[in-house]
């Protein structure tokens, strides 16, 4: 029987998508070129790693605007006195890039209300859980959104903004002792109202943890090893399709209503010891 370090080094060697360092940079400079949010333009990912995205927004409820947290451009989303239909978003195609088994996700936002809404969302129908007694795991079953019927992917991290202002983080982890695959924190402090704020999550093997103006709360978080997020996988699902979904800033159904800049997302390297 394998004693704990020598799980969690199983975990630390597994192969991954890139060395340690920043796999994502959006800071939204492009706005200078438009200066509107118009469907489909692109969204420029400065870190090398071609993770561009673009925005989504029937109605152009997707815009950009000068009071940004760094340089000259930041989106502003889905702004409350818009009343027109369709929320707008930013989607990011998939990426194992995106797919780090311990990432850090950091971002600034100005908010001027709160409300419950999802800042950053991975998705995937590829979402592995291990019952007890089980091998191999067995595909966690997708969501069905009703009463529409389409089969919608589970979440495998997410950064969301509560109705409190409080902000959660969750992540996925192949845990057969757990109910549902995920593991989630909620930040101490609040976002406050009317000023940019940095906040952020991050995984590293062995917590969860949220930031939110420096102030950091965190849950243990020790990933099954040799299957971590549990959601990496390619090619079609017979019944469900494609297996790949986007990442995305906002969502239709917990649409972000405020400014966000400087969005950040990093492989983080193993820590050695989980003491």
């Amino acid at each position: 029987m394998r004693t704990i370090a020598a799980l969690f080094a199983l975990v630390c060697t597994l192969p991954t998508a890139a060395q340690a360092g920043t796999l994502a940079s959006w800071n939204f400079e492009e706005g200078g070129v438009s200066g509107y949010g118009e469907a489909n333009l692109d969204v420029l990912d400065t870190s090398g790693f071609d993770n561009h995205g673009f925005i989504y927004s029937k109605d152009f409820r997707v815009k950009y605007t000068t009071d940004a947290y760094e340089g000259d451009w930041a989106l502003l989303l889905n702004h409350p006195e818009d009343k027109r239909t369709y929320p707008g978003q930013v989607n990011f195609p998939h990426s194992y890039s995106l797919e780090p088994a311990r990432g850090e996700l950091t971002a600034a936002i100005k908010i001027d209300h709160h409300h419950a809404a999802t800042i950053f969302n991975k998705s995937t129908f590829q979402m592995l859980q291990t019952e007890p007694g089980s091998q191999p795991p067995v595909l966690y079953p997708p969501s069905i959104e009703w009463p529409k019927g389409r089969i919608v992917g589970r979440t495998v991290y997410a950064l969301r903004l509560l109705e409190t202002g409080h902000i959660e983080a969750l992540v996925a982890n192949d845990d057969p002792d757990e109910q549902g695959p995920w593991v989630s924190v909620v930040s101490q402090n609040r976002v406050p109202l009317g000023e940019w704020t940095e906040i952020g999550m991050r995984w590293d093997g062995c917590t969860l943890s949220v930031t939110v103006a420096g102030e950091t709360a965190e849950e243990p978080y020790q990933a099954t090893p040799a299957r971590g997020l549990s959601y990496q996988g390619i090619g079609t699902d017979p019944t469900f399709g494609a297996v790949d979904l986007d990442a995305a800033i906002s969502q239709s159904g917990a649409p972000f209503s405020g400014k966000i800049d400087a969005v950040v997302f990093r492989e983080v390297d193993c820590r050695n010891s989980c003491m």
